[in-house]
């Protein structure tokens, strides 16, 4: 009898997932949709208002029922179409790059700072910027050791082809998860519309934690959705560890998988399983030691030696900063040098201040605005960061082409604005078909979707917002949304269905 009663408070465990889930997603929606003309904090200002969304949303839906026929694609058909479609997309990043690279300003400027440092001098000394955003050395090490590439590392737009190739395998990793869960005409579909938002977008031209981070985040995906044996074990160890100092929020995905697996796997624990768990928990600390050995040699790599004075931020700052109603939690340069002369006691209290302070109303709406500036913004926000010097040092346009390329990703462009308006209409579109993932029998890899997605939108809410730092996660909102795609057809085939049979 107890058993029985541990076995349904567990269940009712997971089903709670789908309804925080979905209860989010409503909220997002219906303020994206009906709200977003509300003034807000780095409000971006669009052609068209979002709620017109909704006629090529169903527009597309309407087509992928009328056409999608279930004929499968062989293993073989798949990895060949995959291959060509990597390749294709490769050719069209560099093209991409070659026409459009610039260089930006904000904390890719000091990094790039101090990789030429290290180039010139073989040490990056003590540094004060690397002793306060440690999570940054993993990185560092990293651009540093492209930079010193026999021959070809010398040349910065050596270094954005290989943030585009990360960026291209992370849409490979996308549709082999999707395969996974789904089917391979499944996976083809995601990858296409990955091409518009992630693929192609301008933060290729980028190197930063974004880009680096998101092959990790699709490859922790991956290894979790296949059958898994040990040795996969150890590389969800290491990738979540790795990913996680290049970008902290990667771990919220660890962390979704280690609460499905225990909630799913503790009704199962017996003498002879835990055996099986002690083998995947061991393997799996050897994956994450690995990790700590890399980002402790990239420190010794670098030469670096943390500035005596200075103390890393910790996540009590952060939080004080996501409390902030002038900037709705996004960057400020006046809590941060609170926190550098005052301390964590001032975070603290300034943490209790700004949650007292508001009522009701004012804490919804805080939080309303605080939800569009997370979501409203399909560019992941480009040209944001750093402004009004984001495009900090343009490089010479080398045709009509890349003048014409210019017209479209630049701030000053005159396509920018068309740009900006369907990146938005693209991305409002995977996110109204990402709570049609929930359904009644829905398996403990799809909770793991949306607990992460769940985690990652909560994360963003009460520390720092940006809609840059969902990039990294567009993989999983692409997998959510295509997952959502066909239970949707699937809903609606079933109630054509019934009104025939009628």
């Amino acid at each position: 009898m107890k058993e029985t009663k541990k076995k349904l408070s567990f269940e009712s465990l997971l089903k709670l997932i789908p309804i925080l889930y979905g209860i989010m997603f409503l909220i997002v929606l219906v303020l994206l949709l009906f709200f977003s003309g509300i003034p807000y904090y780095l409000k971006r200002e669009y052609l068209i208002s979002n709620i017109f969304v909704l006629i090529p949303f169903f527009i597309f839906v309407f087509l992928f029922c009328r056409f999608y026929k279930d004929k499968e694609i062989n293993d073989h058909n798949f990895k060949k179409i995959l291959l060509v479609l990597f390749l294709a997309i490769g050719v069209l990043q560099i093209i991409l790059i070659v026409n459009t690279y610039f260089y930006t300003s904000w904390d890719v400027k000091v990094i790039r700072e101090l990789v030429d440092t290290y180039v010139k001098t073989g040490t990056v000394k003590e540094d004060y910027y690397l002793s306060v955003y440690p999570n940054n050395i993993l990185l560092t090490a990293i651009l540093a050791f492209i930079r010193k590439l026999p021959f070809i590392g010398k040349y910065y737009i050596t270094t954005l082809i290989i943030n585009a190739f990360l960026v291209n395998i992370s849409g490979v990793f996308t549709a082999l998860t999707i395969k996974n869960l789904k089917n391979s005409k499944a996976a083809i579909i995601g990858y296409i519309i990955m091409l518009p938002l992630v693929l192609l977008s301008p933060w290729i031209n980028i190197p930063y934690s974004d880009t680096f981070a998101l092959p990790c985040v699709t490859i922790l995906m991956y290894l979790y959705s296949k059958d898994k044996k040990l040795r996969d074990y150890v590389l969800i160890g290491f990738v979540s560890f790795v990913g996680y100092k290049i970008k902290p929020t990667v771990i919220i995905l660890l962390i979704a998988i280690i609460i499905i697996e225990f909630i799913s796997n503790i009704k199962n624990i017996n003498k002879h399983s835990i055996k099986k768990y002690l083998k995947i928990g061991g393997v799996f600390i050897v994956g994450i030691v690995c990790g700590v050995l890399i980002n402790k040699a990239s420190a010794i790599y670098l030469r670096f030696k943390p500035v005596s004075y200075a103390k890393p931020f910790t996540f009590i700052h952060y939080l004080a900063m996501g409390q902030n109603d002038e900037t709705l939690g996004a960057y400020s340069q006046q809590d941060k040098d609170d926190t550098i002369i005052y301390g964590k006691r001032n975070d603290l209290s300034k943490i209790k201040k700004r949650v007292l302070s508001r009522n009701f109303s004012q804490t919804v709406s805080f939080y309303s605005k605080k939800t569009l500036l997370n979501f409203n913004d399909g560019s992941f926000s480009w040209g944001v960061d750093g402004t009004p010097s984001f495009f900090y040092k343009k490089s010479k346009a080398p045709n009509n082409f890349a003048k014409f390329l210019r017209q479209i990703y630049y701030g000053d462009g005159k396509y920018y604005d068309l740009f900006l308006q369907v990146q938005n209409y693209i991305w409002l579109i995977v996110l109204l078909l990402c709570p049609f993932i929930i359904k009644k029998d829905n398996n403990k890899k799809e909770f793991v979707i949306m607990l992460s997605v769940f985690g990652l939108v909560l994360f963003l809410t009460l520390f720092e917002p940006r809609t840059r730092y969902m990039y990294c996660y567009s993989g999983i909102f692409i997998i959510a949304a295509v997952l959502g795609l066909f239970n949707l057809k699937n809903m609606i085939d079933s109630k054509l269905a019934k009104r025939k049979s009628q």
